[in-house]
């Protein structure tokens, strides 16, 4: 984390994101579904849902750290990206808006079924995770080594 991070208040997911927790997430399931469990989870994180906008499937809401917007495009029939962009309150952030947005990535997919992640289907992450995880416990460090699936 660098000191630009340490300041930075804003935080936003997207597919070619370099923070692993900031990518964006593909789930299963019809577009009212998501909407209903995104509302859901924000509840759960104790903010207020603003709006609910059907035409642009855009979300608005607030909390008492954040205010954002998630957003969710359709890339199938059965196949929803949700995507999240939040601004936090506090004077010194410390990657607040990061931390927020994966425990609500974390909320969908306990309620959702995560297709993708990132463009990987959700067993090529996980096994990407475990190599970069013993890789690490052998001390060979991942960023020298590009692992392709």
């Amino acid at each position: 984390m660098g000191l630009k991070d340490y300041f930075n208040k804003s935080a936003e997911t997207s597919d070619k994101s370099s923070i692993e927790g900031l990518r964006t997430h593909y789930y299963r399931g019809r577009v009212e579904q998501v909407t209903e469990a995104v509302c859901t989870c924000l509840k759960k994180d104790g903010a207020i849902v603003r709006n609910v906008d059907n035409e642009r499937h855009e979300i608005n809401f607030d909390s008492a750290m954040y205010s954002g917007v998630a957003t969710l495009s359709v890339v199938s029939f059965t196949e929803i990206a949700v995507d999240f962009n939040l601004m936090t309150f506090n004077i010194l952030p410390g990657q607040k808006g990061k931390k927020a947005i994966e425990r609500l990535y974390s909320y969908l997919d306990r309620e959702l079924e995560l297709k993708k992640m990132n463009g990987l289907l959700q067993r090529e992450s996980v096994l990407l995770l475990l190599i970069k995880k013993l890789l690490k416990q052998h001390k060979i460090y991942t960023k020298r080594i590009k692992i392709e699936v």
